[in-house]
Parts: C-alpha cells; structure tokens; sequence
C-alpha cells in the first residue's frame, strides 16, 4: 500500500507541481524497466550494474540533469536530480547516476578549462562515465599524493572507496601537492599504471580500490588546484552526500510501504498482525523516523538548490536520512519475521544497502564530528552583538 509521504521541496507549487509530475514518471519507469530481479541480475552480474537500464534513462535525459544545456545536459537543478535519486533509491537502482552525474559533472562544470567542456555532453548522455577518486571520508595517510615535475605530475598512493572505476572512461582524481594543497587531476582510468580492484560489497554496489603506482601525468591533466581545487571538491561532495541521503530516503519509504503491506496482509491468530499494538508502534516509530530524516534531508537540498554551502545541515541530514533508513530497513526485516531473511523476499536487499550508503559520503560518527566542530563557531555567531544591537546599548549606556 503506498504511502504518501512527499511534502514540499521547492516551496513553489508551480514547480513543486513539476516535481511530482516528474516523480511519477520516474516511478513508472522503474517500475516496468528495473523490477525486483534487476537487483539481483545486476548482484550477480560480472559488472555489478545493468548497462543496459544505464542506457534507457541516459536516453531519457537523467544523467544530464545538471550539466547546461549548452553542454548537451537539461540545465536542471539539484532538486530534479534529488526526486530522481529518490525513486532509483526506492528501486535500489544501482547506476553510476551519483558519481558521474552529480559529483564528477560538479567538477567538471566548475572547471572553466575548455578539456573539461568537451566531455560534458557525453557525460550528460550517458555514453562517458566518470568517476572520483575521493568520497570525502577522513584523511587517510595513504591519499592520493602529488608531486610536480618538469613535464607535469606524478601522482602516488591509493583510493580505497571509488565508484564505478571500474567501467569508467573518465578518472578525477583528487590529491594533495608537496605544500599539502588540494590538486584535482584527470587521468584514464585505463592507464597501466593505476591498478582497480573490484570489492566484495554487502550489496554488492561495484566500489572499487585504487592504487596510483608513479602515475605520470601531462601538464594540461590539471583541472583545479589550491582554493579553487578545494571548493569544488567540497562543493562536489556536499552534493554527492546530499543526493545519497535522498537515495536513503527512498529506500526507507520503500520498505515503510512493504512492510505496511505485509503486516495488512499477514494473518496471525485469526486477524492480520498490523492491528497488534506492538506492530502499530514499529510502523508508526518508522514513519515518524522517516518524515524527520526526509524534513532535514530536504532542507539541505533546497539549501544546495539556492547555492549555499552548509555543512551543518548536510552533516545533519546524512545522520537522519543513514539512522532513518537503517532502523527503518531493520524493522521492516522483523515486521516480516523469518521470511524476511529468504533470498526470495526483497526487503534484505534494503537492509543491506543502508549498511553500504551509511559509510559513502561519510559515516555516521565522522557527520557527528563535523556538526560538533561547527557548533562553537554557531554559538560564537549567535552571542555577537550585531551593529544594531551595539548602537542600541551604546546608547543606553549614555543615558
């Protein structure tokens, strides 16, 4: 049984109107093209992910919802992406839609390097897949390091966590130079000198290990460096997380609704199990988790939308839309009982791909971080006096 669980976004209803017309739609292309047995095709697949479904929504535009339209893409904005991951999170659509079509297209957006331009309609149609070698989880002393040379760049060290590299034709990496500033490089991913190693993923999501043995690179290999190389990947991981937590909100309400129909449908005791008060509770304890996660979750969206940069509210909404989902898949699973455990059911498939985004983009305990460090400097803002204020009190203090 669906549950409607949609409010506004934009908070405009002429395009909050746009979005449920493309949120329908959307839907009904999952629907008949990515059913339940796609997971598991593409689960067991060599490739981890169906190219052919990757080529259906290229077809319809998804991929280049944010690229300009003077660069082959539809000129969309972060909400329309977001409504997008939703219903492909929903369906636990696993395409290179995050990693190429949001975070690699930001950077290669934001570099005004003609190189750049002309990949971005391939990007935007799906035929050119690129991948980013950094997710935005802690410094590692093994991060990708960046020496220059007279010719241009070696580039050294490993990148543990990278998405779809492996069918990538495009590499954006992202390094640290000899003063520790930010360089952001484009290699081929094919280059013998970069190995990629496909992991054992608990959803089988197709994260790969990269290590940079010596890479050499040409000069007009650099996209970005210093402040400039450091905003835009900041930039590009804040959308990246963004539009995870609303992958993460799709999969929730997924498996609020599966769970909602099951417990109306299974019958114990000569009546179904959702009229058992301790059934109620879990569902409605799931409902009240999910509407809190999708409230942050689209207020950061609508912030990114506006071109802020908040890292307090992405921080946020990656701890409510990760806690949302996995309490909410792990209910799911007990509503169902032992079932719920069997291949044959899909709601496992949910539980394990809350596990695998929880860690993407930063976990947990690393967002908790950040919204730690950055409440001295909210409350340091909220106890300074403004002009106003200090006129009004000089003023006081004179009579």
């Amino acid at each position: 049984m669906p549950i409607d669980m949609h409010v506004s976004i934009s908070l405009d209803p002429d395009v909050d109107d746009q979005l449920a017309l493309l949120r329908q739609s959307s839907r009904q292309v999952l629907d008949s093209e990515y059913p339940p047995s796609a997971v598991r095709d593409a689960a067991s697949s060599e490739l981890r992910y169906s190219p052919d479904f990757w080529r259906k929504i290229s077809d319809l535009g998804w991929p280049g919802t944010l690229i300009p339209g003077a660069s082959g893409g539809a000129g969309g904005t972060i909400i329309e992406a977001g409504v997008l991951a939703e219903e492909m999170g929903g369906a636990l659509c696993e395409t290179p839609f995050v990693s190429s079509s949001v975070v690699s297209a930001h950077l290669l957006i934001s570099s005004a390097l003609p190189s750049s331009n002309t990949i971005l309609p391939a990007v935007a149609g799906g035929d050119t897949i690129v991948s980013f070698s950094e997710t935005g989880a802690t410094t590692r002393p093994d991060s990708p390091r960046v020496e220059r040379t007279a010719p241009g760049y070696v580039v050294d060290g490993t990148a543990p966590f990278v998405p779809f590299a492996h069918v990538s034709d495009e590499l954006l990496i992202a390094g640290k130079g000899p003063e520790g500033e930010d360089v952001l490089l484009r290699a081929d991913p094919q280059d013998r000198r970069i190995s990629v190693t496909l992991h054992d993923t608990i959803d089988w999501s197709p994260l790969c290990h990269l290590k940079f043995d010596k890479l050499e690179l040409p000069e007009v290999s650099r996209l970005a460096g210093g402040q400039e190389a450091s905003s835009s990947i900041a930039k590009a991981l804040e959308l990246g997380a963004v539009i995870t937590c609303m992958e993460q909100l799709g999969g929730a309400e997924r498996c609020l609704e599966m769970a909602n129909e099951y417990a109306m449908n299974r019958v114990q005791f000569g009546r179904p199990i959702a009229t058992f008060q301790a059934i109620k509770h879990k569902l409605a304890d799931m409902y009240a988790s999910l509407a809190l996660a999708r409230a942050i979750s689209y207020a950061a969206l609508r912030a990114s939308a506006d071109g802020a940069s908040s890292p307090m509210l992405t921080a946020m909404a990656c701890v409510a839309s990760s806690e949302a989902f996995t309490s909410v898949a792990r209910s799911a699973l007990q509503i169902y009982g032992g079932l719920g455990y069997t291949w044959e059911v899909d709601v496992h498939l949910y539980l394990r791909r809350a596990a695998a985004l929880a860690t993407l983009y930063g976990s947990v305990p690393e967002h908790l971080d950040t919204i730690g460090a950055l409440l001295p400097d909210l409350k340091r803002k909220k106890d300074t006096p403004t002009a106003a204020a200090s006129a009004q009190a000089t003023q006081e203090s004179e009579v």
